[in-house]
C-alpha cells in the first residue's frame, strides 16, 4: 500500500514537471512535444568500503538535451553508528553530489539530485552511492531518476 502510495505521488510530481517544463519551453512557435524517461528501485542495499561508490541505478536515454532529477532516501544504518552517506548523480561530465550524515536517532533522510546535460548519442545516466570515512550498510529506499528532454538548456554559475 505504501509502495503504490509513494509511485503515485512520484507520477504526480513527474507529470507537474512535466507540465511546467511544457509551458516554459511555449515560445510561440511550434516545439517538440518533451519527453520523459524514468526508473525506479523500491529498495537498495548499500554496502562500501569507505570512500567506494556502488551502482544503485541507471537510466538510458536517446540523444538530446536533459532536465535529470533523482530522488531517494537512506534507511538507518544497520550498525546504529553514525555514518556519511555519498550520492553522485552524473550525466557525461556533468554531476551533482550530496553527503548526508545519519544515524540511529536520525535514521531516514531524503536525498536529491539534479544536473542537466546535452546527450550527443543514446547514454547512460548513472546514480551511485557509498560511504565517506568509514565502510557502512545501510538501506536506501524508493529511488527514482527521471530525464525530461527539453528544447533548449543553461546552466551557468549563479552570480
Amino acid at each position: 500500500m505504501g509502495s503504490m502510495l509513494y509511485r503515485r505521488a512520484a507520477r504526480a510530481m513527474a507529470v507537474t514537471t512535466l507540465g511546467l517544463l511544457v509551458a516554459l519551453s511555449s515560445t510561440g512557435t511550434a516545439a517538440a512535444q518533451p519527453s520523459a524517461y524514468s526508473t525506479f528501485k523500491d529498495s537498495f542495499n548499500l554496502s562500501t568500503g569507505a570512500n567506494q561508490l556502488a551502482p544503485v541505478a541507471r537510466l538510458i536515454v536517446p540523444a538530446g538535451r536533459y532536465v535529470i532529477i533523482a530522488k531517494l532516501f537512506t534507511g538507518p544504518p544497520q550498525n546504529g553508528l553514525n555514518q556519511h552517506v555519498r550520492c553522485d548523480l552524473s550525466a557525461g561530465s556533468d554531476f551533482d553530489r550530496v553527503i548526508v550524515n545519519h544515524d540511529a536517532t536520525i535514521g531516514f533522510v531524503s536525498l536529491s539530485l539534479n544536473v542537466v546535460h546535452r546527450f550527443v548519442v543514446r547514454s547512460r545516466i548513472r546514480l551511485d552511492c557509498g560511504f565517506v570515512f568509514a565502510a557502512g550498510t545501510t538501506s536506501l529506499g524508493f529511488i527514482k531518476v527521471t530525464a525530461i528532454s527539453v528544447n533548449s538548456l543553461s546552466n551557468v554559475p549563479s552570480p
